[in-house]
């Protein structure tokens, strides 16, 4: 069996995953289901051998010192994926996401018109988050087109592994990889800051990349990343606790000062069952907000977006309600997901 053969299956198929594991057919993933195709079972030298298909030297030492990998793969006329790979109770387990072959505008992704012109701020912090598979590196890889689209900027990109391809267009788009380009996102951060950049996206936050990000957004940088939380009090709470407690006060002082929104987002099924849609929750911070973070009441924060935000601010209640308004997503959803909003 060989790799190639699997991933144009998973593409030719609308999958947005591939999954191979010992013991079970390989699996695709569609529209949020998982769909075992037919065939036998993989042994754990059939995972191992798809997985020596893809791996260069560099990589098979990378993969048997740690026992798992990350790196984006490209098969001419089939298209991009990113692929993991790691080594589960012996054996190994490899993952392929499909990688759209262009990026997706704001308007085809539905992102909301007050997140765009967060993107499109001169400075500051912006924050993408969702759970995982929500779609925060799509949406991340939007804005960055954005930018590029409508703006005279050199933009860096601090990914790992690069993804989305940006074509240079009114700005200037590096992208550089963790682990090919440089040794870390916090290494990157610290050389893109001497490196006359006017946008620098991370493509994950991480503790030691948040103080540098609040840095760089504070000396008039804009910084968009992507976290992984499901709400703004997560998101506020994930950046506070990377400095040490002693740091945490001034901390909420440079997150007030810096951060100038978060985009929280999850996949929704497409009402009639053909795909999956996003909804997206805005964050605005307007002065309010600002002094509620400034003195870190970050719990009231969540309750002020919940009760509007006002301006820009866009509950994920609200976006959800809109959705099912339009036909977008079935009544029964909609309920689900407020419900599940209220329990967390």
């Amino acid at each position: 069996m060989r790799i190639h053969e699997l991933l144009q299956m998973a593409v030719d198929q609308g999958a947005s995953d591939l999954i191979i594991t010992v013991g079970s057919p390989p699996v695709l993933r569609r529209n949020g289901t998982l769909v075992r195709l037919e065939g036998q079972r993989m042994a754990p030298a059939d995972t191992d051998g798809l997985l020596q298909q893809l791996l260069l030297e560099g990589h098979r030492d990378t993969f048997a010192r740690t026992g798992e990998i990350s790196l984006s793969y490209s098969v001419f006329g089939t298209g991009r994926f990113r692929i993991q790979a790691f080594r589960q109770r012996g054996t190994v387990t490899l993952i392929a996401r499909t990688i759209p072959t262009a990026v997706q505008s704001a308007i085809q992704l539905g992102i909301p018109d007050s997140a765009v012109r967060l993107a499109l701020s001169a400075s500051g912090l912006v924050i993408v988050a969702g759970p995982p598979g929500s779609g925060r590196t799509t949406t991340l890889a939007s804005m960055v087109d954005t930018i590029n689209s409508q703006r005279e900027a050199h933009v860096l990109t601090l990914e790992d592994p690069i993804e989305f391809l940006h074509r240079h267009s009114r700005s200037l788009v590096n992208q550089r990889e963790v682990g090919t380009d440089c040794p870390s996102f916090g290494a990157g951060l610290r050389a893109a800051i001497h490196q006359t950049v006017d946008v620098i996206a991370v493509g994950e936050m991480d503790p030691e990349s948040v103080p540098l990000m609040l840095t760089a957004a504070g000396s008039g940088i804009l910084v968009l990343t992507s976290a992984l939380a499901r709400d703004v009090r997560e998101v506020l709470g994930q950046m506070a606790t990377a400095f040490e407690p002693h740091q945490q006060e001034r901390a909420c002082r440079l997150l007030a000062d810096n951060l100038r929104g978060v985009v929280c987002q999850q996949l929704v099924p497409r009402s009639g069952g053909d795909g999956m849609v996003a909804a997206f929750e805005v964050f605005v911070v307007e002065s309010a907000a600002r002094e509620l973070i400034r003195t870190m009441r970050l719990d009231e924060v969540s309750r002020l977006l919940d009760g509007g935000g006002g301006g820009d601010s866009v509950p994920m209640r609200d976006a959800l309600a809109a959705l099912a308004a339009a036909g977008k997503i079935s009544e029964s959803d909609f309920h689900a997901r407020c419900v599940a909003l209220q329990a967390h």
